[in-house]
């Protein structure tokens, strides 16, 4: 979105792309974390006050499984959204920096491979237990930025090499399509069999995010083929509008009933059975709060 702003107008404002997201995200978040208020007060689940410090300001990821605590379970999801926050302040950011006056697709790829290089050394490092910092924590960004920076190179070189891309693709995707599945399939299974941990402890997140990022990729270049056109059905598509909001309710639903003070599960915190109240609150979350602030954000598009 940065690149095709920037084509258009030669700048990027940032001042209307953190409006842009903030709009898309904070809405159904801040209701979400009204509700778990109202549930610390009718129910027993409880957030420490240093616990809504960290969910308020998105750094719920840091101090995870570490220093500082855990999270309850009904919000712990929220360590993947903190996660990307942390990527819209730091991004746009070296966007800018790197850009400049004039476009240059190698800086920005440069700037990519600063995580990509320092997260699996992380990742080493925290899982060696060689420091306590809260920063190598399991879910902190410095150990699972890289996978974002993967998606940012494709983007620029979608942009800024697409003839290029498209004749690559073209003539190879058969062993692109392979490359991708093995990157993800391979890590995996050695890491369930906890087999050649010297690769699979600071690569298998790289791995995994080239190979989705080459599925995505191809998805874009060839909707229609295989498995992608599953992709294009209505019901998937529509799956994929409610994905935010479904993502946010639905830690609140697949949750020990314990953590509410109830000794045995209703029906809808019980599998699977919570996966209709879950659905149900994401899909009222984006009728209700998420939809009525989208026309609102396309004013602050360029």
């Amino acid at each position: 979105l940065m690149l095709k702003e920037r084509e258009k107008s030669d700048t990027v404002s940032l001042g209307n792309f953190y409006t842009r997201r903030a709009i898309r995200i904070l809405p159904a978040y801040f209701v979400f974390l009204l509700v778990v208020l109202v549930l610390t007060f009718i129910t027993q689940f409880h957030l420490a006050p240093s616990q809504w410090i960290r969910v308020l300001t998105f750094t719920s990821n840091y101090g995870w499984d570490g220093p500082g605590g855990g999270i309850p379970w009904p919000v712990a999801h929220l360590w993947s959204l903190s996660i990307e926050e942390q990527f819209y302040l730091l991004w746009p950011l070296a966007f800018l920096l790197a850009v400049g006056k004039k476009f240059h697709p190698t800086k920005l790829i440069l700037i990519c491979m600063i995580p990509i290089l320092i997260s699996p050394v992380a990742r080493v490092v925290s899982y060696l237990e060689l420091s306590d910092s809260i920063a190598l924590s399991n879910f902190s960004f410095l150990l699972r930025g890289d996978s974002i920076a993967w998606g940012c190179i494709l983007a620029i070189v979608f942009v800024s090499r697409g003839k290029w891309l498209d004749e690559f693709v073209r003539k190879h995707r058969v062993l692109i399509a392979m490359f991708a599945v093995l990157c993800i399939a391979v890590p995996l299974v050695l890491t369930r069999l906890l087999i050649v941990g010297i690769i699979t402890v600071p690569l298998t997140q790289t791995l995994n995010a080239i190979g989705v990022s080459l599925l995505i990729l191809l998805s874009i270049k060839y909707p229609r083929a295989g498995p992608f056109r599953a992709l294009n059905w209505k019901p998937v598509m529509l799956v994929g509008v409610w994905s935010y909001s479904i993502y946010l309710w639905q830690q609140v639903f697949c949750t020990n009933p314990t953590y509410f003070g109830l000794e045995h599960a209703p029906w809808f915190l019980s599998f699977p059975l919570w996966f209709v109240p879950a659905i149900l609150a994401g899909i009222a979350s984006y009728y209700l709060v998420e939809r009525p602030f989208l026309s609102l954000r396309s004013k602050f598009r360029t």
